[in-house]
């Protein structure tokens, strides 16, 4: 039986540290799609940005990042 892909989902795509997650998931074989303020205009403070480009994710999500930089962050394993 074929193993199934995993997909991942980083929002805030765009910057560094969003950028290399991208390579680190692409490196462990997920399928990666991404949204960003600088590329995508998404607005995570808004609502209504949030819904219109949720509504543009294809599939379901096995992994899910949101990159903000102005938090500490927890470092994960991603598997």
């Amino acid at each position: 039986m074929k193993k199934r892909q995993k997909t991942a989902l980083i929002i805030g795509a765009s910057g560094g540290i969003g950028s290399a997650l991208v390579a680190l998931c692409t490196d462990k074989g997920y399928k990666v799609q991404t949204l960003s303020r600088r590329t995508d205009g998404l607005d995570i403070t808004d609502e209504d940005s949030v819904r219109s480009h949720a509504a543009t994710i294809k599939g379901g999500l096995d992994l899910l990042s949101l990159i903000h930089i102005s938090e500490p962050t927890r470092q994960a394993e991603i598997s």
